[in-house]
């Protein structure tokens, strides 16, 4: 049967502990004749990116929405992949079953991939990047190894998910004025421990009344100084504003000398990538 597809919100959630992440994504619905290798439904690769997830894209990113009605049901699905790409498989229950579900990833001739057996336990989920040794068509096999009542999940391959989390660092107290009119000050987040490819969505200026200073304004090492409003600075979410990276800030002072306190918050967006499994909660 044709796979049914419809739009509405996603939450991966119960994945690993994580707090659950939601994206609006165009959601396959599984049908129930799909029990067999033969009847393998296809399926897309999940391609939404993590500047996709930031600026909120949601035109790339797919998701399957199943169930398992008895303690018998199978699900397959078929999907092309490449061998070069690195491939997540997110599954997860969002009912209150406890079953076992286990993921197979398996090739053309319907076996199991070595390593390619995830498991998610009385009701929890699965983030892994999957083996995909060859480019060509996979198929996924879903079914339960313990069995407590329907089963609901959702699951995605290809791209991670991401989350999005904030930054916050604090210059200390400085006098801005006429005595220093034009002060800066630079964060150096390359070596922090902060999550890897993590893309900067919103940079905010707080810490200083409005009567303290004429303007306020950020750059980084990759673009020129950028003026900052009560609002914040929405920024393209392209490489250039990736996180690690250093951030200077700037204050122009007013007519009379105050003692403030200059922070910077970088609300960034970042992929849940094995790599930074360390940012998962």
């Amino acid at each position: 049967m044709k796979l049914r597809k419809s739009l509405f919100a996603v939450a991966f959630s119960g994945i690993m502990l994580l707090t659950p992440v939601t994206a609006h994504a165009q959601v396959y619905q599984e049908a129930n004749s799909n029990e067999t290798i033969d009847q393998a439904q296809t399926i897309m690769r999940d391609n939404k990116t993590v500047y996709q997830y930031a600026t909120g894209d949601d035109s790339q990113a797919y998701i399957i929405d199943g169930y398992l009605d008895n303690a018998d049901d199978t699900d397959w699905f078929k999907i092309d992949l490449k061998a070069n790409q690195n491939n997540y498989l997110v599954f997860s229950h969002y009912n209150s079953s406890t079953n076992s579900s286990i993921v197979e990833i398996c090739n053309e001739q319907g076996n199991v991939i070595s390593g390619n057996t995830y498991r998610a336990v009385g009701g929890g989920g699965v983030n892994i990047m999957i083996n995909t040794p060859y480019t060509g068509t996979y198929y996924v096999k879903v079914y339960s190894s313990t069995w407590n009542g329907k089963l609901n999940y959702r699951m995605s391959i290809g791209e991670p998910i991401c989350m999005g989390k904030s930054y916050t660092y604090k210059f200390g107290t400085i006098t801005l004025g006429p005595s220093n009119s034009n002060w800066s000050g630079s964060a150096y987040l390359s070596t922090e421990k902060l999550p890897t490819n993590a893309i900067v969505r919103n940079v905010d200026l707080s810490g200083v009344v409005s009567s303290a200073y004429k303007s306020m304004a950020f750059r980084n090492e990759f673009v020129s100084w950028r003026d900052v409003t009560f609002n914040g600075y929405n920024t393209p979410c392209t490489q250039q504003y990736r996180l690690k990276q250093t951030w200077q800030i700037k204050y122009v002072g007013s007519s009379r000398d105050r003692k403030v306190n200059p922070t910077l918050t970088l609300y960034y967006t970042y992929p849940l990538t094995m790599e930074n499994s360390a940012f998962w909660r």
